[in-house]
């Protein structure tokens, strides 16, 4: 993947919209009526990262002791 990016010809310094083109971004969308499921994807997410690690005993927070 990189050497195929590397391959590739860098625009002119002094072609802005060639630069412009090059360094565009894909459009981010927020909100409820976000296509993509950004939320979706990020409950996912946070809700895989508390899920115990498999073959592991599940530990129980200790209270502090005062």
């Amino acid at each position: 993947m990189v050497s195929a990016l590397l391959a590739l010809p860098d625009p002119d310094a002094n072609d802005l919209a060639a630069l412009d083109a090059a360094w565009e971004d894909e459009q981010v969308t927020f909100g409820p009526g976000a296509s993509d499921g950004c939320k979706d994807g990020l409950i996912a997410h946070v809700r895989g990262a508390m899920r115990p690690a498999p073959n592991l005993p599940i530990s129980r927070p200790v209270p502090p002791r005062h």
